[in-house]
């Protein structure tokens, strides 16, 4: 799973923002590795009634963690025309969150992610709440989200996604 960083705002000093972030996830209990010094990854599971979601933590050059970024489904192949308007449809609806695709035209992952710290340009003091809080919105979506944005890649009418906000709502 490979993801592209989205760096929207200043979070603080990148290494105390990780400290940081590493202590909340000892205290959740969550197991994140570094995958290089200034990401982490993890597979966070919520209540049973969720898929585990894989999750990034970046830390880009001299800024903290800007968001949570999470792994909704991957694809094989183009996203279609009905997909993109479909994403289109939830960024605008999801407060606080944001789909977007990444990959080439062989493989595609379909990327949400929550923002954890949205303007904050001094060091952080990151709260476990917080952090979990995002982690489970996370989960909540995926579970809700990921099956009918299959099926609009598979050729079926984005109104099924629009049908799963209004459950949602």
């Amino acid at each position: 799973m490979s993801f592209a960083a989205r760096v929207d705002a200043r979070a603080g000093e990148a290494l105390v923002v990780f400290n940081d972030l590493r202590g909340v996830l000892r205290e959740l209990e969550i197991d994140a590795r570094a995958a290089s010094n200034n990401e982490l990854r993890a597979e966070f599971r919520g209540d049973a009634q969720y898929e585990p979601i894989k999750v990034r933590f970046t830390f880009p050059e001299g800024c903290g963690v800007v968001a949570i970024e999470g792994l909704l489904l991957s694809l094989d192949g183009d996203p279609s025309e009905e997909l993109r308007l479909a994403l289109n449809f939830l960024n605008q609806e999801l407060l606080g969150l944001k789909l977007y695709i990444q990959g080439d035209s062989e493989r595609s992952d379909v990327v949400i992610s929550a923002s954890l710290l949205p303007s904050v340009d001094a060091s952080p003091a990151l709260h476990p709440r917080e952090v979990q809080q995002a982690l489970m919105a996370l989960c909540a979506h995926k579970a809700i989200f990921a099956s009918p944005l299959e099926r609009v890649q598979g050729g079926h009418s984005w109104r099924f996604v629009r049908d799963a906000m209004k459950a949602l709502k």
